[in-house]
């Protein structure tokens, strides 16, 4: 991991948006990914967006982006499922230093019902290698 990398993610945890161990689940490549989230408090009529990139301000479009659903408020939380299709994942690159594991990096922002949209979480989203594509 760079030393800029590094930066990127231990500022995320001074502001309380993840950091370095604010790790997704990885992304099986070549096969549909789906986590769901757990938020306390009502998101439901809220909008997401989950891109992953190679780095940080990285330029041109994201690699991919997944599709998010937010559930039915109930017991205090909200469910949010983020999915990413096999299909959708067309544009990541292969790993590229034999590790079978490609750190490419995430953003999940969220717009609450006329709120203003601010960073929810970011962090690593690890892509693993798969023999089965």
């Amino acid at each position: 991991m760079t030393s800029q990398l590094q930066e990127w993610l231990l500022q995320l945890q001074n502001d309380g948006l993840g950091g370095p161990k604010a790790e997704m689940p990885a992304i099986p490549r070549g096969k549909d990914h789906t986590v769901t989230l757990e938020l306390a408090g009502d998101f439901s009529a809220a909008a997401f967006v989950m891109n992953v990139r190679l780095a940080p301000d990285a330029p041109g479009d994201p690699l991919a982006t997944f599709n998010c659903s937010p559930g039915a408020f109930a017991n205090g939380v909200t469910p949010v499922t983020l999915q990413l299709l096999a299909a959708d994942q067309t544009n990541i690159p292969a790993d590229a230093d034999s590790t079978f594991v490609l750190d490419l990096v995430y953003e999940i922002d969220c717009t609450p019902a006329g709120g203003v949209r601010y960073t929810l979480a970011a962090g690593i989203q690890p892509v693993r290698g798969a023999v089965n594509l």
